[in-house]
């Protein structure tokens, strides 16, 4: 049977083409021409210097059914999503149609008007730039046809990273990445009785969609989200996700270097900096234990202005009136705080514990020491990211958790292929089952609003309102995303 064969290099740079993009477009639309000549050449310089120091690597050979198997999965998956208005429109999703509708009509840097002040659009909008600035003189519907190829690009990029690390190209691996959660059916077991789940399932089926089933106390919202999930709801952190975490682990793992992590990182902070901080503690860990050799070169620090640019950015938008905080901040008051705690155990066991238990014993019994150690380091992370709080549904949770969770899954991916037990395939089997029951609640939504075809969606161009409005229908905080005229990078960088 013929293959397919791609060069990791190769990847590599389609990886970086695809993150770096819109940070370009940024430098070149929104600020200065002065600072956006020099921040070009430097990022420019960079991505020479990175692609130069690629050794040619080695090819990857797929049979091409699989890789057409890849294709049609990942078609069908991203079109079923609701990104560029095909499939299921989520209330998320109304946001991005604002902000995609915004960039057109508002220009660079997007501004608006907001009791009668000055605000500017903000935060992170890796995901959001490149379509309209490239493809915003086309009709609406087919500048939202090119967002969801720019979303079908992003996602094929990022499951080829999870075929290559979990060695394997069988159209089951993807199906897993696209299904595979935690035991969120527990926290609605949790929160309604077992009972009385089921009649929540069968009369809000398809009214009350993403929340219910996962946030096991209204206080804490305690959310880990499924590959699904993060796909339909938000794009914007996933792409980046998949992409950066599939180069940096493999960087990590197989290649053994990781001094020119900052690079992608970089990009990956325009995109989303909750990605950043989930994939610092890593990169942090083995710079330790190099003891910052190497590190320290040419690359990263000309890296230094852009990072300081991006920096100023995305630190633009005010956080103050944001809740957030230690979900246990009173230690005197402990024992007042039994029931959150018992709801946070339950929340660890049922998301992260229910597979690290059988894991620890596969990598143990088979010797996978270097895979153990891993694990441990993902468990660890896991436990404590829970404890900080940050945004109406709790965004730092969601988001800072995602790099963990891609690696988790090929864990459970390679603890699959190394267990020789009939008993525990059994064990990883019935949990999959079960905790794939969040991905297929989404799929089985999108498929009924659409009913049951690749079908267009998304609101109309002339009904899409501004950001603003939409912020405020939907009662998210504007200072979320909405940056004053007085910050730094507005006052002094921006055109």
């Amino acid at each position: 049977m013929r293959n397919i064969s791609f060069s990791i290099k190769n990847l590599k740079i389609a990886s970086l083409v695809y993150l770096a993009l819109p940070v370009f477009l940024f430098f070149i639309f929104w600020l200065k021409p002065f600072y956006a000549i020099v921040s070009v050449l430097l990022l420019c310089f960079v991505f020479y210097k990175f692609i130069k120091n690629q050794t040619e690597q080695a090819k990857i050979n797929i049979p091409i059914w699989q890789f057409l198997a890849l294709v049609l999965i990942c078609f069908l998956w991203v079109f079923i999503s609701g990104a560029g208005g095909w499939g299921f429109q989520s209330p998320d999703l109304s946001k991005h149609s604002s902000i995609f509708k915004d960039i057109i009509t508002n220009g660079t840097p997007t501004s608006y008007r907001y009791n009668d002040k000055i605000i500017f659009l903000s935060a992170y909008l890796g995901y959001y730039i490149p379509i309209p600035l490239l493809f915003g003189n086309l009709p609406w519907q087919s500048m939202m046809l090119m967002v969801t190829i720019w979303t079908y690009l992003g996602t094929l990029i990022g499951l080829f990273w999870f075929g290559i690390l979990s060695k394997s190209f069988s159209p089951l691996v993807f199906l897993f990445f696209i299904l595979v959660g935690g035991i969120d059916f527990a926290g609605l077991v949790y929160s309604y009785g077992f009972g009385d789940s089921f009649t929540v399932l069968n009369q809000e089926f398809y009214e009350k969609i993403p929340f219910f089933a996962i946030m096991i106390d209204p206080k804490m919202i305690l959310l880990y989200q499924s590959n699904t999930h993060s796909l339909f709801w938000g794009p914007q952190h996933a792409l980046v996700c998949w992409i950066a975490s599939g180069l940096f682990l493999y960087e990590w793992l197989i290649e053994q270097k990781l001094q020119h992590s900052p690079f992608y990182l970089t990009l990956s902070l325009f995109w989303s900096p909750f990605i950043v901080i989930g994939l610092s503690p890593f990169l942090f860990y083995q710079a330790v234990k190099d003891k910052f050799k190497n590190y320290i070169n040419a690359s990263n620090l000309v890296l230094i202005p852009v990072l300081i640019v991006i920096v100023l950015f995305v630190n633009s938008v005010p956080v103050g009136g944001l809740d957030k905080g230690l979900i246990f901040y009173k230690p005197v008051r402990l024992l007042s705080y039994l029931g959150e705690i018992k709801a946070f155990l339950f929340f660890l066991f049922f998301e992260v514990f229910v597979w690290a238990i059988p894991l620890y014993f596969i990598f143990k019994k088979y010797k996978e020491l270097r895979l153990l150690h891993l694990l441990g380091f993902i468990v660890i992370l896991l436990c404590l990211i829970p404890l900080y709080k940050l945004g109406k549904w709790n965004d730092f949770v969601q988001r800072v958790s995602m790099p963990a969770l891609f690696f988790l899954w090929l864990l459970v991916v390679r603890g699959w292929q190394v267990s020789k037990s009939v008993f525990v395939k059994i064990v990883m089997v019935a949990l999959f089952c079960i905790g794939s029951w969040d991905s297929v609640y989404h799929i089985l939504f999108s498929l009924k609003v659409t009913d049951y075809k690749l079908k267009y969606t998304a609101i109309p161009y002339d009904s899409v309102r501004n950001f603003v409005e939409t912020s405020k229908r939907e009662k998210w905080p504007i200072e979320q995303s909405f940056a004053p005229d007085s910050a730094l990078f507005f006052r002094y960088l921006a055109k």
